[in-house]
């Protein structure tokens, strides 16, 4: 059995490693991880404080070539049956526009496959209605005065449907064995009520008597392909599935049109989206709100321009309340309130998207999420051949990549109570976000790079972390004005350039933090506040970078410098110097336990040593003090009785001899 320094030894070999293989783990990682509060490592995209909770991983986001969305849960199974039923969508519409589309009355497409017939609305002078529909064999009447869509109806180039109904309820059937749409292809489609009496659309299953609220197998939705489509003072309530197009509510183009047009004082909720856009242009949104949709409850996509969103609520969605991504420019929210969604309340990514691709084509991409851009969609086993998307020839070079999108203001508006953050800006270009109210998120307002010239003025912010945060690669941003009233890290720049003028921070740590490569970027004239480590925090800013700090108001700050307070937050903010002092520490630590093991172990040995009994003197004689002698001392100087053969030879023993009287030897004599 190893001997008990051998065991120290190796433990201690065994921690050193541990701590430098930790260390090295760490320096690798470099800039793109931090430890978290419980030592593990977390992408550093989110910038985590100790204490922050890694976000749970991001529900699906739309690729940058399609429109489909997919589903908060779902499976390759569902994934599969529900692609295929948009492809089946995409192929009954491309049969309705590559036939009798010169006809001048209204047509019928036959029904398929789990797919109720269509009827085609053709140019005329005078606007169809529903008891247009109903004359076509499209709607019923119920008793109750309700309209239930029996059919899907497509409006074609010329042609407008107007259903101006106040206090009225459309139906569109919608179940397990098919649902109904209502489509404007180059036509124009018009629905409303009035301010007190809205006009009440909704899915709704026959067999159930009852909303479709489950859209794993297709829900009824209403769409507009390079058309025109006005709703105002409506319900619109769990309609669409699975992609953008159709999603629920949709402004959707195509390779040569665009689509138009608005919503306002209207409700939306329990949809796929809530409102989708794509190719569209100049779309308005006013008095309206969005609300409990499977995933966003706005999706601004693929080239939309010039939408804007005025007094619009976006809350309690699956995912983002507004997102603005994928190719979209010109983009407006104002006076709009983003809350309690699961993700960001307002998202804007204008990452650069891959350019028209060979698939696109009347009615937009169709490769479900996560397929290579032209490829054709999977179907069931079962499904009718005919519905297939064929792939583009062989050989076609790559689509072109488009520029970052620009030109998006956030202006006036409330974003409160969102689980992941505030606002999230990446990847866009002349950004303006002035005058919002940020609160109860992680993080309040964060841009991240390559972003060129945002403007974040005069906002008010609460956050649990980073207040305002500007990182990776941004340029040219400015920070004035702003209000950060609660934070751990107030304005925190990273990597980028931003000029930080007449701002008022309150934080629990930084109230200004700059790290990394800051150079050219100023702190100035600020008003900070609060108690951490450091009013203004450039310990960690690059050797080579060089920015302005001057003129700031520190005197309602208290830095913590002598409390443990202080240490602990050092420690957790250079998490490699625990390491180092592990390394360091462990070999004094352990070298003290071998010293006071050894002194344990040798008053452990002189306590098992026996005691030797001493024998009493005789009664009544004084024979003095007993002097201990071994036996084998006496005889090797012949004292004592002499050993015979018969007596055991036994060194280790003993003799206690009574002394009667000592001599005292001296150069003088002997004295008794």
């Amino acid at each position: 059995m190893a001997q008990p320094e051998t065991l120290l030894r190796r433990g201690l070999v065994a921690l050193v490693g541990v701590a430098l293989a930790a260390t090295t783990a760490v320096a690798v990682a470099g800039a793109d991880t931090v430890i978290g509060a419980a030592g593990r490592l977390v992408n550093d995209d989110s910038t985590l404080l100790p204490g922050q909770q890694a976000a749970a991983p991001e529900p699906p986001r739309p690729p940058g070539d399609a429109d489909t969305g997919g589903a908060l849960a779902t499976t390759p199974a569902a994934d599969t049956a529900q692609s295929a039923l948009v492809a089946a969508e995409d192929d009954r519409l491309s049969r309705v526009t590559s036939g009798h589309m010169s006809s001048k009355t209204p047509w019928l497409l036959p029904a398929g496959p789990r797919s109720p017939a269509t009827t085609v609305l053709t140019a005329r002078r005078v606007p169809y209605d529903l008891g247009s529909l109903e004359r076509l064999g499209a709607a019923e009447q119920a008793p109750d005065g309700s309209w239930l869509l029996v059919h899907s109806v497509v409006v074609a180039r010329g042609a407008e449907l107007r259903i101006q109904d106040p206090g009225g309820t459309l139906r569109m059937t919608s179940g397990p064995d098919g649902f109904t749409s209502i489509i404007a292809f180059k036509g124009t489609v018009t629905l409303a009520g009035d301010p007190t009496a809205p006009l009440t659309i909704t899915s709704w299953n026959p067999a159930t008597q009852a909303p479709d609220t489950d859209p794993s197998d297709g829900r009824a939705y209403i769409r507009a392909v390079g058309s025109r489509m006005d709703l105002s003072r409506t319900s619109l309530a769990d309609l669409g599935f699975w992609s953008g197009r159709t999603g629920g509510l949709a402004w959707t183009g195509n390779s040569d049109t665009t689509s138009t047009g608005s919503l306002a004082e209207s409700l939306v909720r329990g949809g796929h989206f809530g409102v989708f856009t794509s190719r569209a242009t100049d779309v308005a949104l006013s008095d309206s709100t969005l609300e409990g949709s499977e995933l966003d409850g706005l999706l601004v996509h693929h080239a939309t321009t010039g939408l804007t969103a005025r007094n619009v609520t976006s809350t309690a969605n699956g995912r983002d309340g507004f997102a603005l991504v994928s190719g979209a420019q010109r983009i407006t929210l104002t006076a709009s309130t983003a809350s309690r969604n699961a993700g960001d309340g307002i998202r804007i990514d204008g990452t650069p998207r891959p350019g028209p691709t060979p698939a696109d084509a009347l009615t937009g991409p169709v490769s479900p999420v996560g397929a290579i851009p032209g490829a054709a969609i999977p179907g069931p086993a079962t499904a009718d051949p005919q519905v297939a998307v064929p792939a583009p020839a062989a050989g076609l070079p790559p689509a072109p990549a488009t520029a970052r999108g620009t030109g998006f203001t956030v202006e006036r508006s409330s974003v409160v109570g969102n689980a992941d953050g505030g606002i999230l800006v990446q990847s866009a270009d002349g950004v303006v976000l002035s005058d919002n109210t940020v609160a109860g998120s992680m993080d309040g307002i964060v841009v991240r790079g390559p972003s060129t010239a945002p403007q974040i003025t005069g906002n008010t912010v609460d956050a649990t972390a980073f207040a305002i945060a500007v990182r990776y690669g941004v340029t040219g941003a400015q920070l004035h004005d702003n209000t950060v009233r609660s934070s751990t890290v107030g304005l925190h720049v990273i990597d980028s350039v931003a000029n930080l003028g007449t701002n008022t921070v309150t934080a629990s740590r930084y109230g200004v933090s700059l790290v990394g490569n800051v150079d050219g970027s100023s702190v100035v004239a600020n008003h900070v506040g609060g108690r951490g480590l450091a009013a203004v925090d450039t310990h960690r800013v690059a050797p080579a970078a060089v920015a302005d700090v001057a003129s700031n108001d520190e005197d309602g700050w208290v830095t913590d410098r002598d409390e443990i307070r202080y240490w602990t937050n050092y420690a957790e903010d250079h998490p490699l110097l625990l390491l180092w002092l592990l390394i360091l520490l462990v070999p004094f630590a352990a070298r003290i336990w071998a010293k006071r093991r050894r002194k344990r172990h040798a008053a452990e040995e002189n306590r098992e040593q026996p005691e030797v009994p001493v024998e009493p003197a005789p009664a009544g004689e004084d024979s003095g003090p007993v002097l201990q002698v071994p036996l084998h001392v006496l005889h090797d100087v012949g004292a004592g009785p002499e050993a015979t053969a018969d007596e055991p030879d036994d060194t280790s023993a003993t003799t206690l001899l009574p002394v009667t009287r000592v001599t005292v030897v001296s150069g003088r004599g002997a004295a008794p």
